[in-house]
């Protein structure tokens, strides 16, 4: 009897799992498995966790399902470890339950990820490339994030960090801003329907979903309402019981508020005009929030702690320049913010009790090139995102004859913060740019290079956010679509190349559809497109009129010829593919000049050569296949690649050709080009980062 006794004990450690409980019902395994999930991903206690999970598996007896969750979870916790129990798992949830779909596909996806045994110190990059994206929320075990996929229509999806996999989460929409629950059981995230046909705002609303390992179910509508044009959701309460969330009204003004996860009701704790909050935190123990807005004067941002009750709200950080919130410590004693004070973008924590700073901030890290937190996860590990390299400015001859840049082509490179956008004067005397946050949003400084005598100086303009820029004919102005300094009054502005004066041309009520507006050939008149129009106004009596009716469906950006005779613009058909078109001002049949075949995909902005017969363009023929510079002759549609290497080249940010065609100016990264995901690990001193598997770039 006593042997026999030996041996069921030895089987049952070696499985690793406990007699005692064996026939608990499923409601009792799922109430323990939620218990493991807390340890894991709230706590940061993967050890306690193990054992929870013991449990779980023991009470599941034959719900095969909740076995096979429990016996994987466990299998991460060991690997978060580092220990080696981790592979013989996920050989077993392989081998007892591949009938268990989700679990065996990940089972199998990660018994090839090493454990490193020992936590990797400092910084390191988790995901780089051009699909690297933050508009989501680390999980808090570290393992999942949520993300926008602008490649196919803006969805929302999930990356699995560990194995690098990607899983596209809903469809039908569009989604910018996500999170993930505290208990990785669920996600909020902002969706979009389609694009109404009279343009205005797309119809909005914040959506609730159940997160699974590689999809979501039960969708429902949390909260809309007609007044509102969106509401980003940034943080979740750790009771689970509310979403921050900033505000965006119709009317242009913001809003700081938290909506309830049960009914779906909002409490509006701070209304604050035309300033917006880059992102909102809960701190841990859920009795406050931290956020950032800009000062009046567009020049400075703060940080600021609030009461979830909106009792009282404290001002704990108002150093001059960029102070962006990042998070809270683990323990809660100290607000995480970045800020550029000493000329690069660093890492600061300062100590608050109550709700009120205690201490001067202290600098943790000199240099995180990067102002947008995703989260931090339980172990106390941030994730950031920010450009893969340093961006800059780049000026250089080239020769379009030939196909290439000239010998010693560069004439002028200046780094920047993100952005670019180049855009030469009528006379390529002048070179005007934008330099933007770390991630593209404004407030954006806008610099004039002249190229005779090197002078590079910022004009310091009236608006609080702009797109591209075009000079008029005479270099005298700069036109653009933006908003004023309050954030209102959409429309185009025409800015004082000496003075920064912005003067309202026209308000929009809709998008400028993807296109920067053009000036007329004299400098009289300017051109814009509204609807599937495009508009001719007046500047001196404000007149307008409809001069052309772009008679294609999927209508995107345009722009006209050097001599303005010709229009140029996107065309999407019902198959996805993006056409280049030309067609006379004065009307007439379209026609088309470029189609990409199949496996080709036409990237960023396009430009006119300046003799207005060809059309330049990026190109990569594939997936993995490098960025090409392409020109496509309008008349005979005949393409040619230029012996150019831009595959450093950010073309999103847009280049330039000058009207002589002899100086192109562009955007490239120094480095790897993308963008990227890095985790900051043991920067507050006492808190350790969690030990995690080293992810597939």
């Amino acid at each position: 009897m006593k042997r026999f006794f030996i041996i069921v004990f030895a089987a049952l450690m070696a499985s690793g799992m406990p007699a005692a409980g064996a026939r608990q019902n499923a409601a009792e395994a799922e109430k323990l498995l939620a218990s493991a999930k807390h340890k894991a991903a709230i706590d940061g206690d993967p050890k306690g966790a193990i054992e929870e999970y013991k449990r779980a598996f023991a009470a599941a007896g034959s719900n095969r399902g909740l076995a096979a969750e429990a016996l994987l979870r466990m299998a991460e916790c060991h690997q978060q470890l580092g220990e080696a129990e981790a592979q013989a798992m996920y050989e077993r949830v392989i081998r007892d339950y591949a009938d268990q779909a989700d679990a065996a596909v990940l089972a199998r996806a990660r018994i090839t990820v090493k454990s490193p045994g020992t936590p990797v110190k400092g910084d390191r990059s988790v995901w780089s490339g051009f699909g690297a994206d933050g508009f989501g929320t680390i999980s808090r075990d570290g393992r999942f994030l949520t993300y926008t996929d602008w490649k196919n229509g803006a969805a929302l999806a999930l990356r699995d960090l560990t194995t690098g996999t990607n899983y596209r989460l809903a469809s039908g929409g569009q989604t910018q801003f996500s999170a993930i629950s505290r208990d990785g059981q669920q996600v909020a995230y902002d969706w979009y329907h389609e694009m109404p046909a009279n343009g205005g705002h797309p119809p909005y609303e914040l959506r609730l979903a159940k997160l699974g390992a590689t999809s979501i179910s039960e969708s429902r509508r949390l909260f809309q309402n007609d007044e509102i044009a969106g509401a980003a959701p940034f943080d979740w309460s750790p009771d689970g019981n509310w979403i921050a969330v900033g505000v965006r009204k119709k009317d242009g003004t913001h809003q700081i508020g938290l909506v309830g996860v049960r009914d779906g009701t909002m409490r509006v704790l701070k209304s604050v005009d035309w300033k917006e909050a880059t992102k909102i935190f809960f701190s841990p123990d859920g009795r406050y929030i931290a956020y950032d807005l800009e000062a009046d004067d567009r020049t400075d941002r703060h940080v600021f702690v609030m009461a979830v009750d909106g009792s009282h709200e404290t001002v704990v950080v108002a150093h001059s320049g960029e102070n962006t919130i990042m998070g809270w410590s683990p323990d809660g004693r100290h607000v995480l913010f970045s800020s550029d004070r000493t000329g690069t973008v660093g890492l600061w924590a300062v100590s608050v009790q109550d709700g009120r700073p205690t201490g001067a901030p202290t600098l943790l890290k000199p240099d995180i090139a990067s102002a947008w937190s995703l989260g931090l996860t339980a172990a106390g590990t941030m994730y950031v995102w920010k450009y893969a390299s340093p961006v800059y400015v780049q000026a250089s001859s080239i020769d379009l004859a030939a196909g290439r840049l000239s010998a010693g082509s560069t004439s002028f490179q200046k780094f920047i913060t993100s952005r670019g956008r180049p855009a030469w004067s009528a006379d390529g005397k002048h070179l005007a740019f934008q330099s933007c946050n770390p991630l593209g949003a404004g407030p954006c400084s806008l610099w004039i290079r002249s190229m005779d005598t090197g002078q590079l100086r910022e004009l310091k303009h009236k608006l609080g956010y702009f797109g591209s820029v075009i000079w008029s004919p005479d270099g005298r102005e700069l036109l653009t679509g933006g908003r004023d300094l309050k954030g209102r009054n959409r429309g185009l502005y025409r800015i004082d190349v000496k003075t920064g004066d912005a003067a309202l041309v026209v308000l929009q009520s809709q998008s400028l559809g993807g296109s920067s507006p053009q000036w007329g050939p004299d400098g009289t008149q300017v051109y814009y497109r509204r609807g599937p129009s495009i508009v001719e106004r007046d500047l001196a009596s404000g007149a307008e009129r409809d001069v052309l009716s772009i008679p294609t469906p999927g209508v995107g950006g345009f722009g006209l010829s050097p001599d303005r005779r010709t229009v140029a613009f996107d065309a999407t058909d019902s198959s996805g593919a993006k056409s280049l078109l030309v067609m006379p001002i004065a009307g007439g049949t379209p026609r088309q000049v470029f189609r990409p075949k199949a496996t080709d995909q036409r990237i960023g902005r396009w430009d006119w050569t300046s003799d207005g017969r060809a059309i330049a363009m990026v190109l990569r023929r594939g997936d993995s296949e490098p960025r090409e510079l392409w020109t496509v002759d309008v008349d005979g549609g005949r393409s040619r690649k230029l012996d150019v290497d831009i595959g450093r080249w950010i073309i999103e940010d847009g280049f330039h050709i000058d009207r002589a065609g002899k100086q192109i100016a562009f955007v490239a990264n120094a480095g790897q080009p993308g963008l990227e995901i890095r985790a900051l690990e043991n920067f507050l001193p006492g808190v350790a980062s969690a030990k995690l598997p080293a992810p597939r770039e």
